[in-house]
């Protein structure tokens, strides 16, 4: 009898510990944009997107919650996006937290609140719902009934998503079990936890939560400036009305997105997108002084230049001006990088490090 006791318990241990863990649905990657902007209440016009690159989640409405009631409060600012454009209509839903007028969490608030969501796919061109909702510990229960209600009425190749708050990311699987397509870990505005999370980020780490490691969410007005992962989709917030030349910020990678390579192969073979990024990159420092060239690791010593751009015939110039040599090799391009994360005595750096690139104008005033 007590082998038999033994047998069922670590069968259902097995169980607990190695129950797969849902993943980011990887079809949404096959039809959401790589680039995804984040549009909030106030006017927005974003007849200046390219629908291949760029999608739009808006905020479609704001549920608020409080004792027995349901107060959806729709869109009222005008949203112009250009023919064929990915569409995610968000849904915020907030509570009241006075003791007294917290919300019921009754099933028929559970009901009403999936309804509303799924009525947002009654909105012009709308393709995927996406939730917004920091729950507290004591509101986790009703989000996952709410989900499960709302996965049940919604089309079932709609996707659904959710944003999810960095430290939930990076804690307990509290929501794993939701069924959601991926959860967006918002890397802004992460409060006390901020400096705590950008330091796992920038020690390589990868999201705890399974679900949320499909995606980030940044703000161009808070850079994030760590080493994201490849090939997940990127959303963008931004405190005020979008303008084309955010697009720019975005491009460049300003907004704190960060490429990472392995060698300097990487850039010789295409400049072009590197040009003006944060780069973490492995390599030597030539000389260890601010603005110096970095030699190869294993080009031909012919291309044994970093950090170069072709873009202009400014650039052309320059290069004609230069074509110093670095390591034995001929260099092919003009550095528009500065090594700032240790001091510039470490001439041999052998551990990845970043270079913030510069304009071609400020690395001429630094050579």
């Amino acid at each position: 009898m007590k082998i038999r006791v033994t047998i069922f318990i670590l069968a259902g241990l097995l169980q607990i510990c190695c129950y797969p863990k849902n993943q980011v649905n990887p079809n949404l990657s096959n039809s959401m944009p790589p680039k995804i902007l984040w549009a909030w209440e106030r006017p927005e016009d974003l007849r200046f997107l390219d629908p291949k690159d760029f999608g739009v989640a808006f905020l479609a409405q704001t549920i608020f919650l409080e004792k027995d009631g349901i107060t959806p409060k729709p869109r009222r600012q005008p949203l112009n996006v250009p023919p064929g454009t990915y569409i995610i209509a968000v849904t915020r839903i907030e509570t009241n937290k006075d003791g007294t007028k917290r919300p019921a969490f009754s099933p028929e608030m559970v009901q009403k609140t999936a309804t509303l969501i799924k009525n947002t796919l009654d909105l012009p061109d709308v393709k995927a719902v996406q939730i917004d909702f920091d729950a507290v510990v004591s509101e986790r229960a009703f989000y996952r009934s709410m989900m499960v209600e709302l996965k049940k009425q919604l089309p079932p190749a709609t996707p659904l998503t959710m944003t999810s708050l960095a430290s939930w990311c990076t804690g307990d699987a509290w929501f794993n079990d939701f069924p959601v397509d991926e959860a967006v870990p918002m890397a802004f505005q992460m409060g006390a936890d901020e400096e705590k999370i950008k330091t796992y980020l920038r020690n390589g780490n990868d999201w705890r939560e399974p679900l949320c490691r499909g995606s980030y969410g940044i703000s161009i007005d808070d850079p994030l400036k760590v080493d994201l992962k490849p090939n997940r989709r990127i959303y963008y917030f931004k405190n005020s009305g979008w303008m084309k030349a955010d697009l720019t910020q975005i491009d460049s990678n300003s907004s704190g997105e960060t490429l990472s390579i392995s060698s300097v192969c990487d850039l010789v073979a295409n400049p072009g997108q590197y040009d003006g990024r944060l780069v973490s990159f492995r390599g030597f420092i030539v000389n260890g002084l601010e603005g110096s060239w970095l030699a190869h690791d294993g080009c031909p010593s012919d291309s044994a230049v970093v950090m170069v751009s072709r873009k202009s015939e400014g650039v052309q110039k320059r290069l004609r001006e230069l074509r110093p040599t670095s390591g034995g090799g001929q260099v092919d391009g003009v550095l528009i990088g500065i090594f700032r994360n240790k001091p510039y005595s470490d001439c041999c750096l052998k551990a990845p490090f970043q270079i913030e690139l510069l304009t071609l104008d400020e690395a001429v005033r630094v050579r």
